[in-house]
């Protein structure tokens, strides 16, 4: 992991060895009058949004998921998050998008 920090903004670059929450949290910790933007590259959200949604609880303002490999035979409504607004979704198909 590592993190760089300035005046302006905060990033933050995560392994897969490390758990993304805990680093969200500490991020969260050092920054709290800020907005914390993060990114995942999740590789197919379906089996995977539960471990996301408690990975961010209380420690993200904006998300943006890539490579979530949805379509539109999902719901929206099935991967709404307390306390965000409904997903931007743009579909390509269940090996992209």
């Amino acid at each position: 992991m590592s993190i760089c920090t300035s005046r302006q903004q905060s990033f933050v670059s995560v392994s897969e060895k490390v758990y993304f929450g805990e680093t969200l949290k500490i991020l969260r910790r050092s920054n709290i009058n800020r907005i914390i933007f993060a990114h995942i590259n999740i590789n197919s959200l379906r089996n995977k949004f539960d471990q996301l949604v408690h990975g961010i609880e209380g420690s993200v303002d904006i998300l943006m998921i890539s490579e979530t490999k949805l379509d539109e035979t999902f719901p929206i409504r099935q991967f709404c998050i307390s306390g965000f607004g409904l997903p931007y979704r743009l579909y390509r198909n269940g090996y992209g998008g």
